[in-house]
């Protein structure tokens, strides 16, 4: 059936619910992303446990295609309304823990695997929603105003708060973070329920097997996963020791940490606004491997930096281009990829793309008790630099190209 509507490149009312949903969760990640490392720097200093951390929290991107087969299966709105509340539950029982200061590594652990497991399933279910809300000739716009929305009160307002309200008391964030969750369920309750055309049939086995048929068949699409499995691999390894990183190398205190990740969360917020600008000027993965190349280059000067301004401003630059790159690519698939499959096809993309995350995260923290917190940020800025230096130069020669 078709999900669109004839009234217009958007349907206004559901997609500015959708808009709403998307900022009142990125306010109470906001809180968590920041309030969660500090509170890990508060049971281990060790960054071989805190990458370890990492990698079990995003482990269960392994398990992306199973929740893209899920995404088509049922009602995605749905599907993200049930995912909302089993987190909010879960985030409200850690705030609880950190009150009666019961938190341990190994509850941490835990937390974050099931918290991770809630990612996966909310993140495919996501991208497979924004189609059934704009044509897909907006999509490039929309998601520009999705990622937006979700950096500046993500970064410019949870991020801050989170270490503010962190200082004030640890289990504060938590019960900020799980308070938000209901205020998603409820704009994505206004949602209409749209059934997909692949929910009715087909056994879950045959659907997995077709998300990894297309995936294959489409070569655009392989350099793609490739692609965003390097960033993630290099990422992984930064992003699980980026708190660590601000205290040890840079010798910033809680506040000024939400601050470094704020500024650089500007650079993402302004790489979504101007994606689609870039894309029009220089076409999508001209602009997209070119954004990311600069990201790389910062990431390099973060790891190298030994202030915090410096670091922050270099922070600015790789959240700057790796948004574009996120932005303009994601538009690129959900407008090639049947909207009936977007599912399953987003799950098996997101395998390869993503399930090197915990494999970096693991490395990320051996580097870093091995050589030193700033080590992870050059050697994932190196890898970077020679895998989207030999991308561009095969775009420009044609070797890949937009389908």
């Amino acid at each position: 059936m078709n999900e669109l509507t004839q009234e217009g490149r958007f349907r206004v009312g559901p997609f500015k619910w959708y808009l709403a949903a998307t900022a009142i969760s990125a306010l109470g990640d906001g809180v968590r992303v920041t309030a969660l490392p500090l509170l890990g720097l508060a049971v281990t200093r060790d960054p071989v446990k805190l990458g370890a951390l990492t990698a079990v929290a995003t482990l269960p991107l392994l398990l992306s295609p199973v929740a893209g087969v899920v995404a088509d299966k049922v009602v995605r709105r749905d599907m993200l309304i049930a995912v909302d509340a089993a987190r909010c539950v879960l985030v409200a029982f850690l705030a609880v823990m950190v009150v009666m200061d019961l938190v341990s590594y190994p509850l941490l652990v835990l937390m974050g695997g099931m918290l991770g497991l809630g990612e996966v399933l909310f993140g495919v279910g996501n991208q497979a929603m924004l189609p059934t809300l704009v044509d897909r000739s907006e999509l490039a716009r929309a998601g520009g105003q999705l990622q937006a929305s979700n950096l500046i009160f993500r970064t410019s307002v949870g991020q801050p708060l989170g270490g503010f309200l962190f200082t004030m008391g640890m289990g504060i964030p938590f019960f900020v973070d799980s308070i938000s969750f209901l205020g998603g369920i409820f704009c994505l309750s206004a949602l209409p329920r749209v059934q997909t055309e692949s929910s009715a049939g087909g056994s879950a086995g045959e659907m997995l097997r077709e998300g990894f048929r297309y995936l294959r068949s489409d070569s655009l699409m392989i350099v793609l996963a490739s692609s965003l499995g390097v960033i993630n691999l290099s990422f992984g390894a930064v992003m699980a020791l980026e708190a660590f990183f601000a205290s040890d190398h840079l010798g910033l205190d809680a506040v000024q940490y939400s601050v470094f990740v704020t500024v650089g969360g500007f650079g993402g917020v302004l790489g979504s606004l101007v994606a689609h600008r870039f894309a029009k000027h220089y076409g999508v993965l001209p602009a997209a491997i070119s954004a990311q190349l600069v990201s790389a280059v910062a990431c390099v000067a973060t790891g190298m930096s030994h202030t915090g301004w410096v670091a922050s401003v270099m922070f600015f630059c790789l959240m700057l281009g790796t948004t574009i790159y996120q932005v303009l690519t994601v538009a690129l698939r959900q407008g090639i990829i049947p909207s009936a499959m977007l599912g399953r096809v987003n799950g098996s993309f997101r395998l390869v793309g993503a399930g090197s995350v915990p494999i970096g995260a693991f490395l990320g923290g051996i580097l870093a008790e091995r050589f030193g917190s700033n080590i992870p940020f050059i050697v994932a800025g190196t890898m970077q630099v020679v895998w989207f230096s030999a991308m561009l130069l095969l775009v420009a020669s044609g070797k890949i190209h937009e389908e």
